[in-house]
């Protein structure tokens, strides 16, 4: 795996570690200069950024490791990725959506942990002969 050094950034990252981080910083600009200029758009995309959010959610919860063995992001990092997010659009906006986003982010991981440890726990069905 090829490795990019920047003098700026002490880490080395990957290349596909930079283009996410690219990709993340122009959502971020794109959508506060949405939530400026059109707040009815920015809430409809808001929403469906959420929705997809939301299922990345449900899936990570229950997982430690994907099938080929690497660690999974947890879906509190996630959370906390939205979270950064909103917190770095304008003040304004932050403050409408923050409370119904994590609400939204943390119902979604508490259903698919619960659904994950009902699994686990239920007790087994045993066929009674008849």
């Amino acid at each position: 795996m090829k490795t990019y050094t920047s003098h700026t950034r002490s880490p080395a990252i990957t290349r596909s570690q930079a283009r996410r981080q690219r990709r993340k910083q122009l959502r971020t600009h794109y959508l506060a200069d949405l939530a400026q200029t059109n707040p009815e758009a920015f809430a409809k995309k808001w929403n469906w950024l959420l929705e997809g959010w939301a299922r990345e959610v449900k899936r990570r919860t229950p997982l430690l490791r994907e099938k080929d063995g690497t660690w999974t992001p947890t879906a509190a990092a996630l959370i906390a990725d939205v979270q950064q997010m909103l917190q770095s659009l304008d003040d304004r906006t932050a403050a409408v959506e923050m409370h119904s986003t994590l609400q939204t982010l943390s119902e979604a991981q508490m259903q698919a942990l619960a659904k994950a440890v009902e699994r686990r726990l239920a007790p087994k069905q045993w066929n009674k002969p008849t």
